[in-house]
C-alpha cells in the first residue's frame, strides 16, 4: 500500500495534484515491492517492476485517481488491475439523470 500526499487547491492550481498522482503511479510501475523480513521490516529496495497494480481514491481523491490511470502510458496502464472511486466526481458535466433525480428532498432527508 502506498498512499501519497499531492498538492492541494487552492495554494497549488490545476494540474498539480494530476500531475503528483501521475508521477507516483509512474514511480509505482518502476518499483516493485520492497524485499521484506518475516517480522515486516524492509531489508532491501526492489529493483523489479509493479505488477497487478490497483489505485483508489475517495471523493476528489477518486477522480483524480480515474484521471492519473488513464493518463498513464501503455506500459503502465498494462499493469493496472483497477481503479476503485469511492464517490469519485466523475462526471465534470453534471450531465447524467441523477443529478436531477436525486434532489434534495426535505420529508426524506433532514440535516
Amino acid at each position: 500500500v502506498l498512499s501519497i500526499d499531492y498538492r492541494l487547491a487552492p495554494e497549488h492550481r490545476f494540474p498539480a495534484a494530476f500531475e503528483d498522482a501521475c508521477s507516483a503511479l509512474r514511480w509505482l510501475n518502476d518499483h516493485g515491492p520492497p524485499e521484506v523480513n518475516d517480522g515486516g521490516k524492509v531489508v532491501a529496495e526492489s529493483s523489479s517492476e509493479a505488477q497487478d497494480l490497483f489505485v483508489c481514491g475517495d471523493s476528489a481523491g477518486g477522480g483524480l485517481a480515474l484521471a492519473a490511470c488513464m493518463g498513464q502510458s501503455a506500459a503502465v496502464r498494462q499493469r493496472l488491475r483497477g481503479v476503485i472511486g469511492l464517490s469519485a466526481w466523475a462526471d465534470l458535466t453534471a450531465s447524467t439523470p441523477s443529478y436531477d433525480s436525486r434532489q434534495w428532498c426535505a420529508e426524506k432527508c433532514w440535516g
